[in-house]
């Protein structure tokens, strides 16, 4: 599906785990919000923040997330620049791994397409899946902004396994046996 018709589908759900993501944020964080829909909406929430937001010092790779700032008043706001994919407007690629190093990122807000009953995460595009996992390991903390609709699925390429992330936050439809999994192996989840 394209970008448009993914922001829209499920916005409700997306909304409710944006607003649940954003009680995890600490003024003075250096946040890094990848270029998920979901994760749209926390920056939108973000900017209805003033204060929180100007404290922050924000990382992306997603020009619709650029968008949603340019009118805010945001000071440290940095863009990962790269090669760029124009269905999604988002860079990814050699150059975005590059930028990617100079930062210490307190937490990083991300997507996926899919987690899978083996609690695996994968998407569907290579070179996004390679930005994820350096995205993962250069943050203290890693949240994972996914609705249920993802769930009990799997894309073409691995992301991790689940463990490898600090928290889960999905809405209230996600499945029994997925709540399950997550307490089984201690993943941290939120139901928002």
């Amino acid at each position: 599906p394209t970008y448009n018709s993914r922001s829209t589908h499920n916005l409700e759900t997306k909304q409710n785990i944006a607003a649940a993501a954003l009680q995890t944020i600490r003024p003075g964080e250096s946040i890094l919000l990848e270029s998920g829909t979901t994760v749209q909406e926390l920056a939108k929430l973000l900017v209805q923040d003033t204060a929180l937001l100007n404290s922050l010092c924000i990382i992306t790779l997603s020009f619709h997330i650029m968008e949603i700032f340019k009118d805010s008043n945001i000071d440290k706001l940095y863009f990962l620049g790269g090669r760029v994919r124009k269905n999604d407007m988002i860079t990814y690629g050699h150059y975005a791994l590059s930028m990617l190093q100079d930062f210490h990122i307190d937490k990083a807000f991300i997507g996926a397409a899919a987690i899978d009953s083996s609690l695996t995460i994968t998407d569907y595009f290579d070179e996004e899946v390679l930005l994820r996992r350096k995205i993962i390991t250069a943050s203290n903390e890693t949240l994972l902004l996914i609705d249920s609709s993802k769930m009990n699925k799997t894309a073409f390429f691995t992301i991790c396994k689940l463990e490898e992330i600090q928290q889960v936050i999905t809405d209230t439809n996600c499945p029994q046996e997925m709540i399950e999994l997550f307490a089984q192996r201690n993943i941290s989840h939120i139901l928002a």
